[in-house]
C-alpha cells in the first residue's frame, strides 16, 4: 500500500490509473492479438499493464525511430505496419496508455481528480507524471 506521504511529487501530479491504448479491431477480442478483456482488479497481466517510459532523457516531443519506443499515450488506431517499434502490427500500442478519445486520454490522478492528457504530451513530462518520486516539478499540459 502506498500512502500520500510516499508521493512526494504531489498527488495531483502523479497518475494513479490511466486508460490503455488498443487497436479497434481488438475491442471485442481476436485470437490473433491483444484483447480488452482484463480489469484493473485481476493483478499482474499483460492485458492491463501500461508504461510511461523507462527514463526521462527523451528529447522534447521526440520523433522516435523504429528501433526506439515512444511511450507517450496513443490514440486508438488499427496498425498494419509490420515495421513498427513493437515488432508486429498486432502488438502496436500494447504497452502504451491511450484511448479512443480525439483530444487525449484520461487519467485518474492520485488526488482523485481526472485529467485528459493530450497524445502530444512531451515524453519527459509523461514519464514524470508516471513516477511518484522522481523529484521533477512538472505542470499538467
Amino acid at each position: 500500500m502506498i500512502t500520500l506521504k510516499q508521493i512526494p511529487d504531489g498527488s495531483g501530479k502523479t497518475y494513479l490509473i490511466g486508460e490503455k491504448s488498443l487497436q479497434p479491431r481488438f475491442y471485442e477480442g481476436d485470437k490473433r492479438g491483444p484483447t480488452d478483456n482484463g480489469s484493473i482488479f485481476q493483478g499482474h497481466d499483460w492485458d492491463i499493464l501500461r508504461w510511461g517510459g523507462d527514463n526521462d532523457t527523451a528529447p522534447p516531443n521526440a520523433t522516435f525511430a523504429a528501433t526506439e519506443v515512444d511511450w507517450r499515450p496513443l490514440h486508438d488506431a488499427d496498425n498494419s505496419d509490420p515495421n513498427n517499434p513493437w515488432g508486429s502490427a498486432d502488438k502496436w500500442g500494447q504497452t502504451n496508455f491511450g484511448g479512443a478519445h480525439q483530444a487525449g486520454t484520461n487519467f485518474v490522478m492520485c488526488d482523485g481528480s481526472v485529467q485528459t492528457i493530450p497524445y502530444t504530451i512531451d515524453a519527459r513530462i509523461h514519464y514524470s507524471l508516471c513516477n511518484r518520486k522522481d523529484g521533477k516539478a512538472v505542470q499538467l499540459p
